[in-house]
């Protein structure tokens, strides 16, 4: 019944403009939201297309994780801000609750990226930053903005093709109206509850 099922789904990974069914679906979408692009889903495993974008990024790098602990996701976030480009990384505290994230954490701040953490049990909030997304600012071979989001945290199980992965849903998409919400939302998330990741001096006491 199972493969019965999925015969009969279109095919949605890769996606394009010649797709009859996306076509027709996401002219829905014009008409009500004024959509102007047509979305594609990444395939799996997400590195190998992320990598790609984040070798092609030309401005700056947002990225918004709950869980953060892949270390070739890091790699390459390390090489872009190498090359002077700014990325900053946004997580929920239940991130640095975990030895080996946290560990990566530290280092890619030492690095030069920005890491926030998001407490969402102090000021107002009482709320899991459970949000997934990377913002390109200025994609080299698209010459325009790129928003990655979707279900997949950056993990090994969500972002590789190891044997227990995650079934996982990423969209990279141009639309400035999604685009402009991504950036509305950031700026909400980190407003309140994000707090600098803190690491220790040569002492052993927190930097502030």
């Amino acid at each position: 019944m199972r493969q019965e099922i999925i015969e009969t789904l279109p095919k949605l990974s890769p996606c394009d403009e010649t797709d009859d069914f996306l076509h027709g679906f996401y002219r829905k979408f014009d008409r009500t939201f004024g959509l102007k692009t047509v979305p594609y889903l990444l395939e799996k495993p997400l590195i190998d297309p992320i990598t790609t974008l984040i070798e092609q990024e030309q401005k700056g790098i947002s990225c918004l994780f709950y869980q953060f602990s892949y270390e070739q996701l890091a790699d390459a976030l390390i090489n872009v801000c190498k090359k002077n480009i700014p990325v900053n990384l946004v997580v929920d505290e239940q991130c640095i609750k975990n030895k080996k994230a946290h560990n990566l954490l530290k280092n890619l701040s030492i690095e030069g990226i920005s890491i926030s953490i998001i407490y969402p049990n102090k000021g107002d909030s009482r709320y899991k930053m459970h949000a997934k997304g990377i913002l390109f600012e200025h994609n080299s071979d698209r010459a325009r903005s790129l928003l990655v989001t979707g279900s997949a945290n950056a993990t090994v199980q969500g972002f590789s093709n190891v044997e227990n992965k995650n079934d996982e849903i990423m969209i990279c998409n141009d639309d400035p109206h999604l685009i402009r919400t991504f950036i509305t939302s950031y700026k909400e998330i980190t407003k309140e509850n994000a707090l600098p990741l803190l690491l220790p001096d040569n002492d052993g006491a927190n930097k502030e």
